[in-house]
């Protein structure tokens, strides 16, 4: 079967395309990372050397053939070094909070009712940051469907 088929099949029967890319993107991108590690004697080398990073960036833009988005480059070293692995920062969310205050709409399925939190686009324990670009505002219902998944909508690996 073609990828044209393919996609027509999909649009034709009453599958959610929506909820089966919050449950595969996350795990794809996982598994592309995965893929991309490199061994751990070669990440200590780059960590300790002073042009470590720019060696790690252009082993990665060879896996692809291109050179990488920064955004998406950052967020390997620190998945691979865990160097964004932080503890949370309260007044961070309070400070989103004030900024969103007005405007309380859930990012996934853009409800205005409800119980509403914060969350981090990239979680924590997959080595997002404790940032107000990594935050964003769900409903508790889609907050509990996305868990500590990687957000689909946030697709990393596209940015």
């Amino acid at each position: 079967m073609n990828l044209a088929k393919e996609v027509n099949y999909l649009n034709d029967t009453r599958i959610n395309q929506e909820e089966i890319a919050q449950v595969i993107l996350p795990e794809v991108q996982h598994l592309v990372l995965e893929q991309l590690r490199p061994l751990e004697k070669q990440l200590q080398i780059w960590r300790c050397s002073k042009g470590g990073r720019e060696l790690f960036e252009q082993y990665l833009s060879s896996y692809f053939g291109y050179s990488l988005s920064s955004n998406f480059k950052s967020f390997a070293w620190d998945y691979y070094n865990l160097n964004a692995i932080s503890s949370r920062n309260p007044e961070i969310k309070k400070r989103f909070l004030r900024m969103k205050k007005m405007e309380m709409e859930c990012c996934h399925c853009a409800t205005y009712e409800g119980e509403f939190e914060v969350d981090h686009k990239i979680p924590i324990s997959k080595g997002g940051k404790d940032e107000i670009h990594n935050l964003q505002i769900l409903c508790k219902k889609c907050n509990r469907k996305k868990y500590n998944r990687f957000d689909f909508k946030f697709n990393v690996l596209l940015m």
